[in-house]
């Protein structure tokens, strides 16, 4: 006998919609029935009754971290799957532990979804009702859970609560409780090896769909403490396609099963459009390129650009700068169509002290050029300048190493998002174009990395090596912003929200994605002899980055291209030259023009870079290299563990050889004795 009470358009009853055995709803005439609460099992203690087992702090094996690099690994490999989908309007709903991005622009009044796990955080669940006006039905079995969902149910009709788990099939389960008692949680994989267990029946969701009569559902939201690879599994096998899935990869996982799951998933049809700490988004791909084709029409909302209406963000750059010039009116102009504002921190930190003034500035007149900058070209007022004397230090330095001139630009920005820029940094225009189109459809992201070309001694050549290809390429430049909000660390750039959460573990669009849409930072930083030799100087008093040798590098390396193979800055690692054909930003194009027609000697000549690049051995030793990175890459990710791992038990070695020597002198003296004394 179907259900037709409890389908999702019937909102007459007046009774709660909690269903307790998935046969008839309560009826106003009769007394509730009520399903008996899950019986607990049996308490299996390791210990006496009583007594907490000893702590013991965790032993990272050889095992324990090959298993936890191996699921970097694959989690890297997710991520590099996310697809941005600007038409879908994602958003997160609900609070930052309970809630979960989904599609916006998707959802209306007449949706189906199904949540696997309530606890005791239903926010997400009452939010897209309150939004949308969806149906909701959460399963939950654990005896927390009930209690706190029965009373929402109760009083939200659209909410109907079902206290039973989600598994693969129809059957009952043991549900294994956490460690921690405060958590509501459990895990009927027994997640966290507890002994401790109740039992409780556990459907499958084809058969709730056929006890509750849907013949779809539209969203499918999973966060079941480890059973959702099997739930999910089930799912697809039974041919259902939900239009949004939603599910938690809880810890601990193998990294052959997340990512079987995850691919599982893709091929089923799905693109994953959101990734939020180890919650994971799809949604169906027809429905993301119905989305994407709404977005870029020419719809009754949009401009005639194709742009999703909405306000512009207001984009705050934040600019660190000594000796700038000359890139400083050229970088400045790049940026300004684009600015809410431009804070300009200019002055040096104490290891520049062999590049900057008695009084710690620029001794090649960038703070005049700044001051003109603003005074000729500024008619919008966007272009703020801030040295260490408006920061309350009377000698003119700034303390530290870039991160108070890097907070001194972020305590005064007030816009949506903070843009770090270096003044040797550049985009093109249409890049940052799709960038600011990108933040204006999305307002989830929380920040951005950019995938840097790093260009040297000319426009037509740029640098790789290993160095960069172990992840010094990507440079995290674009963060959201607000109140509360601290700019945390310089090196790597860090921004925390209001509740001291970094942006990155958040709705974080990757390098590598934007660099398969072909959006680059243009870095060149590499480009001018005099900006080489400054920045080595700078660097080489530098004690944390350990360049004591970075002016003989530029000195032999740069500027003579007497080592081939070490062309970048840094010189730890092997790196070469490549030819670079492609466009630059005008604002480059438009420098090295100007230079040339007005200070030719300020550019490095470029005949030996030509040789070099025409030589018939060079290319033979670059793909040498190329070849050889990812072997060494490896040796060296195997050899740091094992050299922590012999150090480690080296140690212990020595402790208990020194215990066992004095066991064993202790006992000769003994032996001694009783040997010396009467019989």
């Amino acid at each position: 006998m179907g259900l037709p009470a409890l389908g999702p358009h019937d909102q007459g009853d007046e009774e709660p919609r909690v269903l307790d055995d998935l046969c008839v709803p309560r009826l106003a005439t009769a007394p509730p029935a009520r399903q008996p609460r899950p019986r607990l099992g049996p308490i299996r203690r390791r210990t006496a009754p009583g007594r907490q087992p000893p702590s013991r702090p965790k032993q990272v094996t050889l095992r324990s971290w090959a298993s936890a690099f191996a699921l970097r690994r694959a989690r890297r490999w997710v991520l590099r799957r996310v697809r941005a989908r600007p038409g879908l309007g994602l958003e997160k709903i609900g609070t930052a532990y309970g809630g979960w991005v989904v599609p916006t622009r998707l959802m209306d009044g007449t949706w189906v979804c199904y949540s696997g796990g309530v606890g005791e955080d239903a926010s997400f669940d009452l939010g897209i009702i309150e939004r949308f006006g969806c149906s909701v039905f959460a399963f939950d079995p654990t005896p927390r859970a009930i209690a706190f969902a029965e009373p929402l149910a109760a009083g939200e009709p659209r909410f109907v609560f079902v206290p039973v788990g989600l598994w693969s099939s129809d059957t009952t389960l043991r549900f294994y409780r956490p460690r921690n008692p405060e958590h509501v949680s459990h895990s009927v994989v027994n997640l966290q090896r507890t002994g401790e267990w109740f039992e409780a029946p556990c459907r499958s969701v084809s058969s709730l769909m056929a006890e509750l009569g849907h013949p779809s559902i539209d969203l499918l939201k999973v966060d079941i403490e480890g059973a959702e690879h099997a739930v999910i599994a089930s799912v697809l096998e039974a041919g259902i396609r939900p239009r949004v899935v939603c599910f938690e990869v809880d810890q601990p996982v193998g990294p052959l099963r997340f990512v079987r799951t995850i691919r599982r998933v893709l091929k089923a049809g799905y693109d994953l459009v959101a990734v939020d700490g180890w919650n994971f988004t799809f949604v169906r791909q027809d429905e993301t390129r119905a989305a994407d084709d709404s977005s870029t029409g020419a719809g009754a909302d949009q401009p005639e650009s194709g742009r999703a209406a909405g306000s512009d963000p207001r984009i705050t750059f934040g600019v660190i700068v000594l000796n700038g010039e000359p890139f400083t009116r050229y970088t400045l102009r790049s940026l300004y169509p684009f600015a809410h504002e431009i804070v300009v921190v200019e002055g040096a930190a104490p290891a520049a002290h062999n590049i900057a003034t008695a009084d710690g500035h620029s001794r090649d007149g960038t703070l005049a050029e700044l001051r003109r900058f603003k005074a000729e070209e500024d008619p919008e007022g966007k272009v703020t300048i801030v040295t260490a004397e408006d920061d309350g230090h009377v000698d003119g330095w700034w303390q530290g190493e870039k991160d108070e001139q890097s907070r001194a630009y972020a305590k005064r920005a007030t816009g949506d998002y903070l843009w770090q820029v270096d003044i040797d940094e550049f985009y093109r225009a249409e890049e940052m174009a799709r960038v600011v189109d990108m933040l204006r459809d999305d307002s989830t992201i929380t920040a951005v990395t950019f995938k840097q070309l790093t260009f040297w001694g000319g426009l037509g050549y740029r640098t790789d090596g290993w160095y960069l290809r172990r992840g010094a390429t990507y440079y995290h430049r674009l963060f959201r912003w607000g109140p509360g909000y601290e700019y945390a660390a310089h090196r790597p750039p860090t921004v925390l929200d209001s509740r001291g959460r970094d942006l990155r573990d958040g709705h974080w669009i990757s390098g590598e994605r934007l660099a398969r849409q072909g959006i680059h930072l243009y870095h060149y930083s590499l480009l001018l002899p005099k900006q080489v030799i400054e920045k080595c100087d700078y660097y080489g008093n530098l004690t944390r980055l350990k360049r004591p040798a970075a002016v003989a590098w530029a000195q032999d390396a740069f500027l003579r291209l007497g080592r081939p193979y070490r062309v970048h800055n840094v010189y730890d690692f092997p790196s070469w030259l490549e030819r670079y054909k492609g466009p630059h930003p005008e604002q480059v194009t438009r420098m090295v023009e100007d230079l040339a027609a007005d200070r030719p000697g300020e550019l490095r000549d470029t005949a030996d870079i030509e040789r070099l690049l025409s030589a018939w051995w060079y290319p033979l030793g670059r793909q040498l290299l190329i070849l050889l990175e990812p072997v060494d890459r490896r040796i060296r990710a195997v050899q740091r563990p094992l050299v922590r791992f012999g150090r480690r038990n080296g140690r212990r070695a020595r402790r208990l050889a020194r215990r066992v020597l004095r066991k064993a002198v202790r006992l000769a003296r003994r032996l001694a004795g009783e040997r010396a004394s009467p019989s």
